[in-house]
This record gives structure tokens, sequence and C-alpha cells, in this order.
């Protein structure tokens, strides 16, 4: 991960959210990103893509959380 570090330094910030075109580590950039913020001990990070690009009938196109409705149910009954 170390490689990808200078892609989220910045001029004007801390550091920045989207990394410079030359890193396409979208998770590893993400999880660099992540790291500085994260607090110590167990987390986790879900990089979810939650669009839909197409209009069909009754799935609109947009946002589209199904997956979160899904890993929130696992979760609540894993952890309640």
């Amino acid at each position: 991960m170390g490689g990808y570090e200078p892609a989220i330094e910045s001029d004007v910030a801390d550091l920045r959210n989207d990394p410079d075109g030359w890193a396409q580590a979208g998770s590893v950039t993400a999880a660099l990103f992540l790291r500085r913020f994260a607090p110590k001990g167990a987390w986790a990070h879900f990089d979810i893509f939650a669009w839909n690009p197409r209009n069909r009938p009754g799935w609109p196109a947009g946002a589209e959380a199904q997956v979160i409705r899904g890993l929130y149910a696992m979760l609540k009954v894993r952890y309640a």
C-alpha cells in the first residue's frame, strides 16, 4: 500500500479523497484514506456500488440500497 500513499497527498489539505489518476487502485487508496480516521481496533469498510444505471419497470434509474438493506439485516441478526 505504501506505493499509493502519494496519491492521497494534497497541496491544500491534510489529504485528498479522490486520488490522482495514476492511482487506479480504488480499494487501496480508500483503505489508506480510512486508515487516517478509523479508530484503533477492529473496523470494517464496505465499498458498495449502490446505483442502478438503467430504468426498468419497478427498478427506476438512480440510487439503490438493496445491498445496504441486506447488510444491515445481517449485522442486526449477528450483533443484536
